[in-house]
């Protein structure tokens, strides 16, 4: 009879609460369109996690206790650099044991074959490292090799 009601009138039926097939119909869409948004951010969050570890070779072989890989920047460093979010590694440690002549009324430093090596009024040969934890810039807005 509640079917015949159902056709005639288009209103929905809705089985009695508190029966089994209240309870196990209407759970998991529920639960579902209630919780979606944190499932998601879960999933996006252990992918990310996979993916960050996948990329650095390094932590990951460390973790397995597989040797490491030979190259000496990890794929991680690699697609950083490639992104602009750092510099390269041959900016983060330069070869600081090489000679400069330090300009001290301008702020910056000189390297060996530039046309102010040595030569200006107030200056002074250092290395690399000293001049750099001095705050002094490199003149060519390069590192000297």
């Amino acid at each position: 009879m509640a079917y015949l009601d159902t056709l005639v009138s288009r209103k929905e039926v809705r089985p009695e609460t508190g029966t089994a097939a209240s309870s196990a119909k209407g759970t998991l869409p529920q639960h579902w369109r209630k919780h979606r948004g944190g499932i998601y951010l879960i999933v996006a969050a252990i992918l990310l996690a996979a993916v960050v570890w996948r990329l650095d070779g390094d932590a990951a072989a460390a973790a397995l206790g597989k040797r490491s890989r030979p190259t000496t920047e990890s794929a991680l460093r690699i697609l950083l650099v490639k992104l602009g979010l750092t510099c390269s590694p041959s900016l983060l440690h330069p070869n600081d044991r090489v000679r400069v002549w330090v300009d001290l009324r301008r702020g910056v430093y000189y390297c060996a074959g530039d046309r102010r090596y040595g030569r200006t009024k107030d200056g002074q040969f250092t290395t690399q490292h000293d001049a750099r934890l001095s705050q002094y810039e490199p003149a060519a807005h390069k590192i000297c090799q």
